[in-house]
């Protein structure tokens, strides 16, 4: 499960105005759609954050090229001529746990990423929950 927040977005909303603000949502989720596979699962989660749920068994190093490949999507060309970029946290399991459970180690993933300063991606495994 990868989790995704819009850096800064209340400044996008504060500084061009809401109407400015849903297109860079729109355009954000355009790209996360066209990055990931078809049976993968993109939702907007609420506000300017978005869940996705990987489809099948991905390893570790897969999941660093994927969300390496987010991260370029939305900052390698200006939405609506602002720089945007995401932050992302990612959770990876060999096991079989409650999807509530698997979000909120995604959740905490993005909040560190968030504290790390910002358009980077940081992933929780089973081993570091240990």
């Amino acid at each position: 499960i990868i989790v995704i927040d819009i850096d800064f977005f209340k400044k996008v909303n504060d500084t061009y105005g809401h109407q400015v603000g849903d297109l860079v949502i729109a355009e954000v989720s355009n790209r996360i759609r066209n990055t990931i596979r078809k049976t993968d699962v993109g939702v907007r989660w609420g506000g300017e954050e978005f869940v996705i749920l990987l489809d099948g068994v991905m390893n570790i190093s897969d999941l660093n090229v994927k969300l390496e490949k987010l991260l370029k999507i939305i900052s390698d060309k200006k939405i609506e001529d602002i720089n945007v970029t995401i932050s992302i946290g990612a959770f990876l399991s060999s096991n079989s746990i409650m999807l509530s459970e698997a979000f909120k180690y995604a959740d905490d993933a993005l909040y560190q990423s968030k504290m790390a300063g910002r358009n980077q991606y940081t992933i929780f495994t089973d081993e570091k929950l240990k």
